[in-house]
This record gives C-alpha cells, sequence and structure tokens, in this order.
C-alpha cells in the first residue's frame, strides 16, 4: 500500500487498526500520522484517546499496553510511536557477528541466542506481528521507522503485512498530484503546471517539496489560488 492510497482510504473513514511506516521519507510519515489524528482525535477525547511515544526510550510492550487501554469517552484510540530504528538496526560490531554467524549456521537458532541485542529485537519484531495479526478492534497503533533490512526474516514478514506502509523515496511523476493534494489540505488550490514547475526546481524530495510550498502558500496569501 502506498502513502497516498492510504491517506484516500483515510480520508473515507476506512482505517486499520494497526500499520507499519517504514523508509527514508519522514514526511510522509508524519503525513500519515496527521491524518490520522485529524480523523480520530478531538479536543474532548484527546486526553483518553491519543498517546505518543519516542521508541528509542520506550518498549514494545508499553505501546501495545496504551493500545489495550479501553478508552472512557469510546471512538478509536490512537496510539503513535516514532524513532523506532533503534529497535531494529543492530550495532555495526554486532551486525558484522551476525552475518559470519548467519553464514555458517540457522539465523534462527543459536546465532539469536548469542547475541542479547539480536535477540530482544527479534521478540520486539515478534511482538509487533502477532499485534498485527490480532490486532484490538477499539485502537490504531501506528509504527513509525526508517529503512528496514529485508535480509532478517521477521522484519521482512512485518513489512510485507498487511498494515505496512512503504515511505521511500517516489518517483517524480508521483509528487505532482501529491503536491496538489497537500495544497488542498491545506485550503489553497494549486494548478497541475505550477506543481510540475516546483517539482521541476526541487526534484524528488518530499520533505523539501513540503517546505517550499509552505513559502509559495505564505506567498499567495489570502488568493488561495497558487
Amino acid at each position: 500500500m502506498t502513502v497516498n492510497e492510504l491517506l484516500k482510504k483515510i480520508s473515507k473513514g476506512d482505517i486499520q487498526h494497526f500499520y507499519f511506516l517504514h523508509g527514508s521519507e519522514r514526511v510522509y510519515q508524519k503525513q500519515v500520522m496527521q491524518a490520522l489524528t485529524a480523523k480520530l482525535v478531538t479536543e474532548d477525547n484527546r486526553d483518553f484517546n491519543f498517546e505518543e511515544f519516542d521508541g528509542r526510550n520506550s518498549s514494545v510492550h508499553q505501546w501495545i499496553d496504551a493500545a489495550k487501554t479501553i478508552s472512557f469517552m469510546g471512538g478509536t484510540k490512537l496510539v503513535l510511536v516514532e524513532n523506532m530504528d533503534d529497535k531494529f538496526t543492530l550495532p555495526e560490531k554486532d551486525a558484522v557477528m551476525e552475518d559470519i554467524k548467519e553464514s555458517l549456521q540457522d539465523p534462527d537458532a543459536d546465532a539469536i541466542a548469542l547475541n542479547p541485542s539480536r535477540a530482544q529485537q527479534e521478540q520486539d519484531i515478534g511482538a509487533l506481528i502477532d499485534y498485527e495479526n490480532t490486532p484490538i478492534e477499539g485502537a490504531c497503533l501506528v509504527v513509525a521507522s526508517g529503512k528496514v533490512d529485508r535480509r532478517r526474516k521477521l522484519l521482512k514478514k512485518l513489512a510485507d503485512g498487511r498494515g505496512s506502509v512503504c515511505c521511500e523515496a517516489p518517483k517524480e511523476y508521483t509528487l505532482v498530484p501529491w503536491l496538489i493534494n497537500l495544497a488542498k489540505e491545506k485550503g489553497y488550490s494549486m494548478s497541475k503546471e505550477s506543481a510540475e514547475v516546483l517539482v521541476g526546481r526541487v526534484g524528488a524530495r518530499p520533505g523539501v517539496l513540503a517546505k517550499e510550498l509552505e513559502k509559495v502558500l505564505l506567498f499567495v496569501g489570502k488568493e488561495k489560488n497558487v
């Protein structure tokens, strides 16, 4: 599922109970999280239906427990987790050792047991896969990470799951409709020709494009038409 496909579904209220956002384009991840927040969270239910975590200083079980906590206000509880990379990336020295071990024996056997960092990561990823298979009905858990190493079996399984959304650098032609839609979300209309000019000057860099669009919209002002 692409980011644009997901955003269309969210706008229609078609929201899954688990999403794994992965890839180098953080601006896409932010856009998905903002769309879900706008759809599920209100001023009245925010204190009960919304929790955020930093993956660097929290555990997978904390996120899942948050999703399992029933909301007192009804509706769908939203749990957002950013900076998940550390849970998926081994230190360089450990990664080299794992490559050596995996070339000599079954990576699912003793190699995992010999490396505490790897073992903990496998447990964390396995817990997310289990949650993805049987998610909590009254919650939406969103986990965001950088690029994942598909050579690792459990990571590949998570990245290929039904809640997986790839947030990698896009093809340039896909950015024109994305930019037009981004302007529309901010209350502006933008012609195809204008979007093509901006993409042509900036290139296939969504993060930079989003910032440059903000400048353009400030210049346009009350006219609301780019």
